[in-house]
């Protein structure tokens, strides 16, 4: 199965220049530039610690001609300038405007005095490697070649905005909240060359908290051709564009990255989404770019003449595309047999209603100072080997609370869980991890749900007296909002969820923070195939099913890779 899925952009960018003499405006000239083949290529701009995002050198010159997409340098450079500031913005569609894009503004200043003395009629933009990105000429109004006489009483101000339009795509996604990551990580080194803690494709089992824009880059994973596991997770192995000749003139082909048959989350899972560097976001399922596909004779067990209920093989299925066959004769769904398109047999994080929900309440622990990763709670954790000190006070500070997940809630700030729709709830899990106490009777968790958001009801109770995963199941409800609280059974002391791994050992806080016992889940969980009645002793049973999302497991390869044109 191929996907194949474009997107185009349109790159403006304007030049102002104002030339000051004693705070009095003498000038004010603006100017577009082609971009050359090394715009993307090329475009290694310095990270500005400062605003958070990347940012670039201007340099000026005096030459005559004819830009090109080839040229290399100036016409007859005169200097290079470092910017002063750098700033963001984003515009959103809106029923007024169909338009779509995202700015990055640098303002650059020449004092006044003899270094910055001459007749400038031409700029441009440089990487930190010195590679021409962008070139103009000085024009008027009319398209007319135009020139600054900056002497060393002037002040001349530039401010260079770079504004990319996106094509309307509903398949793709962009990450709106926090447009400085779009810079950050889409305009940088990071982007065409080697990953700094990032990568550029990666798989998620959950897409609500990337597309609200929250760097939540936990639940992400992927990886490259020359793959090594332990490797991996101490030095971010790059599956990016490696040093290769460009055969292809403004084109970029990145390498393949494959998450193979040794991949190491064991058993099925559904893939929800593909985050591109980290700044759009693609979601399934979605028929247009990923065709549902069909899975023929999988087994699903032998018959004992006694046995009406079999694990379903398909955690997941587009509903009544499945055929079961017992020893080759199809039976007839809802007479012969009944089974569930969803979650039918086990609790596959993904597949639970609150993976993509909205939670608000609770709160986030974070502890740099020891190196913890505290998982996100009833969140489906892919990856937790990304969590380093410089990443927690990279990403956890830079979002603060305005988050859609929480790592920890207590007795006066419970969670609250909204599944954005009605969904049918069994299943509520406390991870093994969470807080436990033998005093007090026990820490209990309290699921109840409301009908407004508004006003609960109490549902169910877990208590907790040892460190064992804890699960309760109930009469399935169908609601969509449900708040999720924590106390001692018989104290009124204050008592918090807890649950981090420490990335020193970043494989055992992989392996902890992707076992499923470890995860707090709320959702629905099907009882599998259920026969009328008893297939024969001896007979064979099997299942054709149809999904649309990409399943993985481990006769599964799941190839992605990206193309660049301008």
């Amino acid at each position: 199965m191929q996907i194949n899925l474009q997107d185009h952009v349109k790159v403006v960018t304007n030049y102002n220049f104002k030339l000051f003499r004693n705070e009095v405006l003498l000038q004010e000239v603006n100017t577009h530039n082609i971009l050359t083949n090394n715009f993307w290529i090329g475009y290694e701009w310095y990270y500005d610690t400062d605003s958070g995002i990347q940012s670039c050198d201007i340099k000026l010159g005096s030459g005559s001609g004819t830009p090109t997409a080839s040229d290399s340098d100036l016409f007859h450079p005169l200097w290079e300038k470092t910017k002063d500031s750098t700033s963001s913005n984003y515009h959103a569609r809106t029923a007024e405007s169909n338009e779509e894009w995202i700015q990055l503004t640098n303002t650059y200043t020449l004092p006044a005095n003899t270094t910055y003395v001459g007749t400038i009629t031409e700029c441009g933009l440089y990487s930190i490697s010195k590679k021409l990105c962008t070139h103009a000429l000085l024009l008027d109004a009319e398209g007319n070649p135009i020139s600054i006489e900056k002497t060393d009483l002037d002040v001349l101000i530039i401010e260079v905005t770079i504004r990319l339009y996106f094509t309307e795509n509903e398949n793709i996604k962009m990450i709106r909240a926090d447009h400085t990551t779009f810079w950050t990580h889409l305009f940088s080194y990071n982007w065409m060359g080697c990953i700094q803690n990032n990568n550029n494709l990666e798989v998620l089992w959950s897409v609500q908290d990337s597309l609200d824009g929250n760097e939540m880059y936990l639940n992400g994973f992927v990886r490259g051709e020359a793959f090594n596991w332990n490797s991996y997770l101490s030095t971010a192995i790059c599956n990016g564009k490696q040093s290769i000749p460009i055969t292809t003139p403004r084109e970029l082909t990145f390498n393949t990255a494959r998450l193979g048959t040794d991949w190491p989350v064991t058993g099925q899972h559904f893939i929800k989404g593909l985050r591109i560097m980290r700044s759009f976001i693609i979601t399934f399922p979605n028929t247009d770019i990923f065709p549902a596909y069909d899975i023929t004779g999988m087994d699903v067990g032998i018959g004992d003449g006694e046995t009406t209920e079999f694990t379903c093989p398909m955690n997941y299925f587009v509903t009544d595309t499945d055929k079961i066959y017992i020893d080759g004769i199809l039976q007839t769904r809802g007479v012969d047999y009944i089974v569930e398109s969803d979650n039918n047999n086990q609790m596959l994080p993904e597949l639970m209603a609150c993976n993509d929900a909205i939670i608000t309440g609770g709160y986030y622990q974070i502890d740099e100072q020891n190196n913890n990763f505290y998982a996100p709670v009833f969140r489906a954790v892919l990856n937790a080997t990304k969590i380093t000190y410089d990443r927690i006070g990279y990403d956890y500070q830079a979002v603060g609370n305005r988050a859609t997940y929480a790592t920890m809630f207590d007795k006066d700030r419970p969670l609250f869980i909204d599944m954005q729709k009605e969904v049918k709830v069994n299943t509520f899990q406390i991870g093994s991890v969470y807080n436990y106490d033998t005093s007090y009777g026990g820490i209990k968790y309290t699921l109840s749900y409301s009908d407004d958001g508004v006003d609960y009801v109490e549902l169910t109770t877990i208590i907790k007296t040892t460190n064992a995963v804890a699960k309760v199941t109930f009469n399935t409800i169908t609601k969509r909002y449900f708040k999720v609280a924590i106390e001692h059974v018989s104290s009124t002391s204050n008592v918090s969820s807890s649950a981090y791994y420490n990335t020193v050992g970043a494989s055992s806080a992989y392996s902890a923070a992707v076992n499923k016992n470890n995860l707090c889940l709320l959702g629905y969980v099907g009882r599998g195939i259920q026969f009328t009645n008893p297939p024969a002793e001896g007979a064979v049973i099997t299942m054709d099913a149809t999904t649309d999302l990409p399943m993985k497991n481990e006769n599964f390869v799941f190839d992605t890779t990206l193309k660049l044109s301008y």
